[in-house]
């Protein structure tokens, strides 16, 4: 842990300013997530389908909109997309308590609170990712990545204890004030970054919307690597999604676990995704980047596929160990295939990319939700976390049989590093591959 905190990448300004305002970010959204159907349920008195229809809304932004907001990222600065997305949460978030305050707060403004946050979150979060390869070398952007990946996986460890405490301390409406500060600070935090990076914005900004949305999607699609990443990522998240709907039920209902079991269970994952990030550097520097997302991907299918077999010996501590390592090797697959595909393109395609292969991979969730909930209830438990996992494993395939598996590192310029010789390849700019 220690040379998480020595490590050179810190002596770079501006990386070190976006991980703080990153880092507070995270546990305004994470202090939200909790907040919003704690206020709807608790204080105004609606159900679990009002809780329901608020993270529905919360989250439909990006399939909807996603391309769109990619073609933003490439077009205007990233950094002040950013900024506007901090401000406008911060507005959106504190009228919550204002309204309270004079006892005008309904379900409505919930809603358009959640719509406004969804929004602007997936800009933040598209125009975040745009940013990082003009802040770091391309060989620098593997260590960034787990770095960033590693305060999103903590704040999802202490953002629900600290909401929780907020809520408890403060109330549920002025845990608001809380949150919506905490997008303030980023946004400080943001403005503090220089401008002179490495990010050039050559699009034409006369440009039709919906031919540079084409030119995105054509350029992921004709990329040998960005597409098999996608279709893989698709896959992986589709089977994902899947098992993450009928665990909980799977838990309560099949191995008879209380509430306070299954929330032991899921922090001690939560503590597998922090090993997960700091052992990702270290294993792509040892076995490649291609080797890393087959033995993330595989290991993440086989370990998820197989909590069914809890049932029979032990259940609350084989359920635990199988949790813990699904856990333990998804920040591995995501920080490697996040580099790997800033790595091959162009600065002023990182958004439309970012956004493009981000549409496919969410657009899976609600699908994975959905042949969850049927297979599980139709088919049975045991059969739904099997098609989960054999979807995952399918992915990997995607990856096994591509130039992908064969991406040994990223230099310092941008060139690939294969493990051999590739037919009609050379070790060349990932950009052409």
């Amino acid at each position: 842990m220690s040379k998480f905190f020595k490590n050179d990448i810190w002596k770079n300004k501006n990386f070190t300013k976006l991980w703080s305002g990153l880092a507070v970010s995270y546990l305004g959204t994470s202090i939200n997530s909790l907040a919003l159907p704690t206020l709807a349920i608790m204080v105004l008195g609606y159900g679990a389908k009002e809780a329901g229809l608020l993270k529905t809304i919360e989250t439909i932004s990006f399939p909807i909109l996603g391309l769109f907001v990619g073609v933003m990222a490439d077009r205007y600065n990233p950094r002040m997309l950013m900024i506007i997305s901090d401000i406008v949460r911060f507005l959106a978030i504190v009228s919550i308590p204002v309204l309270a305050y004079f006892d005008v707060l309904t379900l409505t403004h919930l809603y358009i609170v959640a719509a406004l946050s969804g929004v602007f979150s997936l800009i933040f979060n598209v125009s975040y990712m745009t940013l990082v390869p003009g802040i770091l070398k391309k060989n620098m952007l593997s260590d960034g990545n787990a770095k960033l990946t590693l305060i999103d996986s903590a704040s999802k460890v202490v953002g629900p204890t600290i909401a929780g405490w907020v809520i408890n301390v403060l109330g549920t409406v002025k845990a608001f004030l809380f949150d919506a500060v905490s997008y303030l600070v980023s946004a400080v935090f943001l403005i503090a970054i220089k401008d002179n990076l490495d990010v050039k914005k050559e699009q034409k900004k006369d440009t039709k919307v919906f031919r540079d949305i084409k030119e995105g999607v054509h350029f992921v699609f004709s990329n040998n690597i960005l597409k098999s990443l996608t279709i893989s990522l698709t896959l992986v998240n589709l089977g994902y999604a899947l098992i993450q709907t009928i665990v909980v039920v799977f838990a309560y209902q099949n191995l008879k676990l209380s509430p306070s079991q299954v929330g032991v269970i899921f922090s001690i994952s939560s503590i597998g995704l922090i090993i997960g990030v700091m052992l990702s550097k270290r294993l792509s520097d040892k076995i490649g980047v291609g080797k890393s997302l087959l033995l993330a991907s595989t290991f993440l299918g086989l370990s998820l596929g197989a909590v069914p077999l809890s049932s029979l010996v032990t259940p609350i501590i084989s359920f635990s160990i199988l949790w813990f390592l699904g856990a333990l090797f998804l920040p591995i697959l995501d920080i490697n295939q996040v580099t790997l595909r800033q790595s091959v393109t162009p600065s002023n395609l990182q958004g439309r990319m970012n956004a493009s292969i981000r549409t496919f991979m969410w657009g899976a969730t609600p699908l994975g939700a959905i042949l969850g909930g049927f297979i599980g209830d139709k088919v049975g438990m045991t059969i739904a976390f099997i098609v989960g996992g054999i979807f995952i494993l399918i992915g990997m395939l995607f990856i096994l049989f591509s130039k992908v598996s064969k991406v040994k590192a990223i230099t310092e310029n941008g060139l690939v590093e294969y493990t051999k010789p590739l037919k009609n390849t050379s070790n060349q700019d990932i950009n052409k591959s």
